[in-house]
């Protein structure tokens, strides 16, 4: 059967959405407010939600860099900072590990809405975009583990523009009180180690580079907490199961 319709390659994808399928009528509801209740759950912080995300980055690329074997000049240090991560056998463990960074770094751009969200009391529709053009870029990052993705060079240049107007948008508040010192001499020094990265050769700008992003929660100030309260949505059994029949 299998050498006529080829199951093996995508019999798993019927089987994985029918896993996935949630009964009619059930479910999980989350809300979330900024001020705390006698029925919540539990916080969350969504700038440390993003700064481990960051953190988790750093730690893979700073990986990358360790298990590669051939430190030479054909590539400029930037180079190879990315194309460390489709190294064998280190990307069958980098890769898996980036789109777990992904996964994380996903949470965190949805909580960061919904902070601003609430805050604002209106749909920020600037962070919405700005979050969706940083995350569909390093998704496109993730695409270096194909040989022959070199295009992936041009999107991690650009990422690093948006990274830092990322952190710049998170200050405004800040920036609007006068207190752009810290903003301003973090993307200073980027720019500086991403130039070195460029035209040096020195493996150092690359630890650098890693360093530089793993201190992401230190310039970004935290807002308030969410406060999570998380209820089950259930209805009567048979007439749910009845809907997915």
């Amino acid at each position: 059967l299998d050498a006529k319709t080829f199951t093996s390659a995508w019999g798993w994808l019927p089987v994985m959405l029918f896993r996935l399928v949630f009964a009619g009528g059930r479910g999980v509801s989350l809300t979330f407010r900024l001020e705390e209740n006698a029925q919540d759950d539990g916080d969350v912080m969504p700038e440390r939600w993003m700064n481990r995300g960051f953190w988790f980055l750093a730690a893979i690329l700073f990986s990358a860099g360790i298990f590669d074997p051939e430190w030479t000049q054909e590539h400029t240090t930037a180079e190879k900072l990315l194309y460390s991560l489709r190294l064998k056998p280190y990307a069958y463990f980098g890769a898996p590990a980036f789109l777990s960074c992904l996964i994380s770094l996903a949470l965190g751009f949805g909580l960061q809405v919904i902070q601003k969200r609430l805050v604002s009391g209106q749909m920020p529709w600037k962070v919405v975009a700005h979050a969706a053009v940083f995350y569909a870029q390093m998704i496109g990052v993730l695409l270096v583990i194909l040989e022959k993705a070199n295009f992936v060079a041009g999107i991690m240049c650009t990422i690093q523009v948006v990274y830092m107007a990322w952190v710049v948008h998170l200050n405004l508040e800040e920036i609007r009180e006068k207190r752009f010192v810290k903003p301003l001499v973090y993307c200073l020094s980027g720019i500086v180690v991403i130039a070195l990265s460029c035209f040096a050769f020195n493996p150092l700008f690359y630890f650098l580079y890693c360093i530089w992003i793993s201190l992401y929660g230190i310039v970004v100030p935290d807002g308030p907490h969410l406060y999570v309260t998380a209820s089950k949505i259930q209805e009567d059994s048979t007439a749910a199961y009845e809907q997915v029949a």
